[in-house]
């Protein structure tokens, strides 16, 4: 399979994503993604890109190390979901969060689990032979991928889960696991996911 070109991406979609700051909240990229996912997956096709919920994620007293906060008071990252369906089928899943808070571990680590957890979920549902998720803060992106064929527990789920143990300061979720869209290296990543997708649907028949 040819590595795809990045100047197949519209200089309007990629755009999209530089007119927000990067302290923008998570709301002002809902606009960029649901732009890029439709160009990807045109509306007139097979598939479908359905905006899901608009969320937060309340970390635990265990996740962040904070025991005497009381837990409604606990940090908490919100994300935006879109789902792409071939057939009301899932497909590709996309959580989306503000960049700005990329660079704090909490919030990656919350986010890893939030994909890993949404990820089991749908790979029941998916028809293809890998369920995808992509996890993204703003523009900055990481790529899981989980074999359809094993049960739903979030084992399979890659990249690796890392296991701090007991340790809440340890970096389960690092930082170079996210590279980000506004680079060729990552919009080719996008395109290679999209690719490899459809190529999936169009065998699935």
């Amino acid at each position: 399979m040819s590595v795809p070109d990045p100047e197949s991406l519209s200089k309007r979609i990629v755009g999209a994503f530089h007119l927000i700051p990067e302290q923008a909240p998570v709301r002002d990229y809902q606009g960029p993604w649901n732009k890029l996912l439709n160009y990807l997956f045109p509306p007139d096709s097979a598939y479908t890109v359905i905006p899901r919920d608009y969320y937060p994620i309340v970390a635990t007293k265990e996740q962040s190390g904070l025991a005497a906060v009381d837990a409604e008071n606990q940090p908490q990252l919100w994300f935006a979901k879109f789902e792409v369906q071939y057939e009301s089928l899932p497909v590709l899943l996309v959580l989306v969060a503000t960049p700005a808070v990329v660079g704090a571990p909490l919030a990656r680590k919350l986010a890893d689990t939030e994909t890993r957890r949404q990820v089991a979920a749908l790979q029941e549902l998916c028809p293809l032979p890998k369920m995808r998720a992509i996890c993204a803060f703003g523009p900055f992106m990481c790529l899981f991928t989980s074999e359809t064929t094993s049960s739903e527990s979030e084992v399979g789920i890659q990249p690796p889960k890392i296991d701090a143990g007991e340790d809440s300061a340890a970096d389960v979720a690092p930082r170079d696991r996210w590279s980000s869209f506004l680079t060729p290296e990552g919009q080719i990543m996008v395109l290679e996911v999209v690719q490899q997708i459809k190529k999936e649907c169009e065998a699935e028949g």
